[in-house]
């Protein structure tokens, strides 16, 4: 059984004209520890009322008796011992008995004493941080399961992993991982489509170009397909073309031999193309059309 510590009211007298009045302080001590130990006693029965009427007691002895303000403070909150404070639930430090005691205890006492309620706060204190952190922890585990983006998943991760929830982390990350995948194939594939779509439309108006302006415009747009299937030669193909047709318009200028000469001079693989569907007018018959040799 733990005792509250005795509060004596005087010193030893060093002389003899002190002794009368030693010897009843003695006796007023005596008598306050014997009611502080009534006191206790009658908390570990759970008595709070004779407990604080014991109390009272040896405050009317000793109004700076601290450990009596503590046994009305244990009497209030019906704690059978001063040890026990620390486990109650809810901080004391604006009790007034509590506030008496810590006014007039001794530096040793006083330390004791307010680490009671230390010990009380720091416990609520870590209660509350672990309620927030499940508080967190539960909104997350929301949030994951209604996630649908890769941003989602992206911003999840990085979240569970400040908030040390690796698991969490490591599932947002994989999920985040697998959307981008599907996402870059299925922009693979549709833009292989749009490749397709558009070599197929570029081919096409290949075969119906007549003038410099329409190849001019196929080898650009030829050149930005990334090397798409043969769109690399196909480009050259326009630029040759370009450039043929161009001499050819220098050369019709200066008259229809000169551009039979230019056509030779153009190649076997550009005139086959041309062949069926150029026709050159004969300026020597006087606008007459004929087939180009």
């Amino acid at each position: 059984m733990r005792f509250f510590p005795i509060c004596w009211t005087t010193k030893r007298p060093t002389t003899t004209d002190s002794i009368a009045i030693f010897s009843v302080s003695i006796a007023r001590n005596l008598d306050v520890s014997n009611l502080m130990l009534r006191g206790q006693l009658f908390l570990e029965d759970s008595d709070w009322k004779r407990a604080s009427m014991y109390f009272d007691r040896v405050l009317d002895i000793n109004a700076k008796c601290a450990p009596a303000y503590i046994g009305l403070l244990c009497a209030e909150l019906e704690v059978q011992n001063e040890e026990m404070l620390g486990d109650e639930d809810m901080p004391f430090s604006e009790y007034n008995h509590f506030q008496k005691a810590v006014r007039f205890a001794e530096e040793g006492y006083k330390a004791k004493i307010e680490e009671y309620d230390k010990k009380i706060r720091e416990r609520i204190r870590k209660a509350q941080e672990l309620e927030e952190r499940q508080k967190q922890h539960d909104q997350l585990i929301n949030e994951i399961n209604t996630a649908l983006t890769e941003s989602d998943y992206q911003r999840l991760a990085e979240q569970c992993a400040k908030m040390g929830h690796d698991d969490l982390a490591n599932e947002c990350d994989t999920k985040y991982h697998a959307i981008k995948m599907n996402r870059e194939d299925e922009e693979r594939i549709q833009r292989k489509h749009q490749l397709q779509e558009q070599y197929d439309n570029l081919v096409g108006e290949m075969k119906d170009a007549s003038t410099e302006s329409d190849y001019q415009r196929l080898a650009k747009q030829f050149s930005k397909m990334d090397n798409y299937k043969d769109t690399a030669k196909l480009a050259s193909e326009c630029d040759n073309m370009t450039a043929g047709l161009k001499w050819l318009r220098k050369a019709a200028q200066q008259g229809h031999e000169k551009v039979m000469e230019i056509l030779q001079q153009i190649g076997t693989e550009q005139q086959e193309k041309t062949e069926p569907d150029c026709i050159v007018e004969d300026y020597d018959t006087g606008g007459d059309k004929k087939p180009a040799q």
